[in-house]
């Protein structure tokens, strides 16, 4: 069994690691990174993660949207505004990013109300 320190060094270690892999050149690479830091919930994540709203690939835009929202921070909140409000050229897949940039911004404005 781990020690609290081992499992919060572990714990460092991985938010490094996929920090890092939000610059991998493979989109998917860069989705599933976005998505684990969501779930940690590190706020060291957080500005990578508004980085990663101008991602190219708007799967990875989505995903880093809804990683915001479940990680809360407030900082995030200009960054998603901005992207709610974006004419990003009205494809589908934008209305989709700018559903999960609304959700995560309600969601960050929900938790400080809270």
């Amino acid at each position: 069994m781990q020690g609290p320190e081992t499992l919060s060094s572990t714990l460092d270690y991985s938010v490094e690691k996929y920090i890092n892999d939000l610059r991998n050149r493979q989109s998917i690479i860069r989705y599933i990174a976005a998505d684990a830091l969501g779930q940690l919930g590190n706020r060291q994540a957080v500005e990578p993660l508004i980085h990663l709203l101008n991602d190219p690939d708007w799967l990875v835009r989505f995903e880093a949207a809804r990683s915001l929202g479940r990680i809360g921070d407030p900082r995030a909140l200009p960054a998603l505004r901005w992207l709610q409000q974006t004419d990003l050229g009205k494809l589908d897949e934008d209305y989709l990013v700018q559903d999960a940039a609304t959700e995560a911004f309600n969601q960050i404005l929900l938790g400080r109300m809270a």
